[in-house]
């Protein structure tokens, strides 16, 4: 553990004990807070983790993040009653930031509609208006309006919005909550955490929106009979607040890898009963961190079934469609907003300069243009279009340490790795050897020699099958074995 993680770490702890009295109806809502955001916009801080003298301001001394999950594993446990197992109940999808991404398909194949059900956040005032605009339609301008209904009906499954389940808005609890958290903030007067404007800003919207989650979830346990819960992830108050309810009513939790373990702090701590992860690198992974192997299962992620799919456009298509060479060979560029554009731009001009092929940059998971494509003629840019068209596409795909590159082998594509250390990393694609790279002009001539050399197209075959054999199971679709773990749980 580096400095970096062990003042991470350690600051986290603090805030915990800090802030233990600041609790809503027996749950503490520190541990329901991202911590990450409270300093995220905070430079003076991120900076400071890095050196040693910020130790000097903080109390707890964490050297193996296991310490940290030994706290929320007690947390957890101090909430959770005796599974209330319902077989015919509503299986729960809670969909936070778009990071769910289960596919219709999936739920249409391995999960019955009626006890399916989505729940989303607050319905958008132009989703409320174009409801309102089709339920006039249907039901004519002169009937007598009803009151709106708690579900959405769609294709499928349903969907339901979280503000249905708020019979009261609480603003006096909310307020109660800050101003117990302001008194708290004066006794650290001189804290260059607590006392940062942003921190303040973040704590008071969390605050918020745990405590109406609170009530929204306890609000909807009471309506429904719920067999399970399934979250993207357990890091945001709206989804960790919500599994934390649902533990103390007694509904089984599952949380979902929305994508891969680059870094612990995106993953850490594990708060659901099951998370469902894509391989055996996560279960060894979560298991080093302090989770018990009861608490980790290998299934995947439904999305990923349809890699295999036929692209919605034929390939000559989309080859006039970008205006590409038919004649050259393809390279799909991932990466990430101003993230190593230095770097980018330095492997871009190597590989164009050694290796004549058509290259597509596209910016992860912005659809916009990017920087890159404008600033060099010869780059093409995606143009919007899905990510697995253009993997079809594609004869070799480069990116970050982003989920793409599982994706890509997925979908049988060679892989080269743009790896830029940052704290945290878990070394979740070391696997693959000299695959990851550094060092950009490196890496574009590693490109430029699986186009040109038998070894290097052998020496990628047998770091990627190494590589799936640990990261991924495909032997079964991941919704069929979503739809076992559910099964198992819940009967």
């Amino acid at each position: 553990m580096n400095i970096f993680e062990s003042n991470y770490w350690s600051a986290y702890l603090d805030f915990l004990e800090d802030f233990q009295s600041l609790q809503y109806k027996g749950y503490t809502i520190a541990h329901l807070c991202h911590f990450r955001s409270l300093i995220g916009k905070n430079a003076k801080v991120l900076a400071a983790l890095e050196k040693a003298t910020f130790r000097k301001v903080l109390r707890n001394r964490v050297t193996d993040s296991t310490q940290v999950q030994a706290v929320f594993n007690h947390f957890k446990a101090s909430h959770q009653v005796p599974v209330n197992k319902k077989p015919n109940g509503k299986i729960i999808f809670h969909d936070v930031y778009n990071l769910m991404r289960i596919p219709n398909e999936t739920y249409t194949k391995y999960f019955q509609k009626h006890r399916t059900l989505i729940v989303k956040e607050k319905a958008s005032k132009l989703k409320e208006e174009k409801l309102k605009q089709k339920s006039a339609m249907k039901k004519g301008a002169r009937m007598k309006k009803k009151a709106p209904s708690k579900t959405v009906k769609s294709a499928s499954p349903p969907v339901q919005y979280f503000d249905a389940y708020q019979k009261h808005p609480r603003t006096s609890a909310i307020s109660q909550a800050k101003l117990h958290a302001t008194k708290l903030l004066k006794k650290f007067p001189n804290h260059p955490i607590y006392q940062d404007a942003n921190f303040r800003k973040v704590l008071w919207i969390q605050i918020s929106k745990i405590i109406l989650r609170v009530e929204e979830a306890t609000q909807l346990f009471r309506s429904l009979s719920v067999s399970a819960i399934v979250v993207p992830s357990t890091h945001y108050p709206e989804s960790r607040t919500f599994v934390m309810v649902a533990a103390k009513h007694g509904v089984p939790t599952i949380c979902m890898q929305h994508g891969i373990v680059s870094g612990e702090f995106g993953y850490l701590p594990k708060i659901a009963d099951v998370d469902a992860v894509y391989g055996r690198f996560e279960v060894d992974w979560y298991i080093s961190k302090g989770v018990k192997p009861k608490g980790v299962a290998i299934i995947g992620h439904p999305r990923f079934d349809l890699i295999h799919k036929p692209a919605k456009s034929s390939k000559a298509k989309l080859v006039r469609q970008l205006g590409l060479d038919p004649k050259k060979k393809t390279v799909l560029v991932i990466v990430r907003g101003g993230s190593q554009v230095k770097s980018w731009r330095k492997f871009l001009d190597r590989l164009q300069g050694k290796s004549k092929v058509n290259i597509i940059v596209k910016d992860y998971p912005s659809s916009k243009s990017q920087r890159l494509v404008k600033s060099n003629p010869y780059i093409f840019s995606a143009q919007g279009l899905q990510l697995y068209d253009l993997l079809h596409l594609s004869d070799a795909v480069v990116s970050y340490s982003s989920t793409v590159g599982l994706e890509a082998m997925l979908a049988k594509k060679p892989v080269f790795i743009l790896n830029e250390p940052f704290p945290g990393y878990s070394g979740y694609y070391t696997i693959l050897g000299k695959l990851v790279q550094s060092n950009p002009v490196r890496l574009a001539d590693l490109v430029t020699s699986y186009f040109h050399t038998n070894d290097m197209k052998v020496y990628v075959r047998n770091k990627e099958k190494a590589f799936l054999d640990r990261s991924y199971n495909q032997k079964h679709p991941a919704g069929k074995r979503l739809a076992g773990l559910i099964h198992h749980m819940t009967n």
